[in-house]
């Protein structure tokens, strides 16, 4: 199992190092890629091998801020993880604004 995170990370270090030098790279995840693949790794503790998408607390950050928070600077759409936010402590509402 560790051999296989290794070779995730080492893809993921070179995917982050082609989006900065190779013209027409672009992270470009399908929906279920997102869920199946990055979401599950992250909550399975394999936080390394998901390191092209960072931590970051949206809602803490204006919309165009979040593009500089994002490790692929070349793409003109970026991908977060981040905590869902409540309204209230204790309410059942969820932040929407960022």
């Amino acid at each position: 199992m560790e051999a296989e995170t290794v070779s995730v990370c080492n893809d993921t270090a070179a995917s982050v190092e082609a989006s900065t030098v190779f013209p027409g790279f672009k992270f470009s995840p399908t929906d279920v890629e997102l869920i199946s693949f990055y979401l599950k790794r992250k909550m399975d503790g394999l936080e390394r091998s998901v390191e092209i998408i960072p931590d970051a607390d949206i809602y803490n950050f204006e919309p165009w801020d979040l593009p500089d928070k994002s490790i692929v600077k070349s793409d003109t759409e970026w991908f977060f993880f981040c905590a869902r936010g409540k309204k209230y402590p204790h309410g059942s509402l969820n932040r929407r604004a960022t």
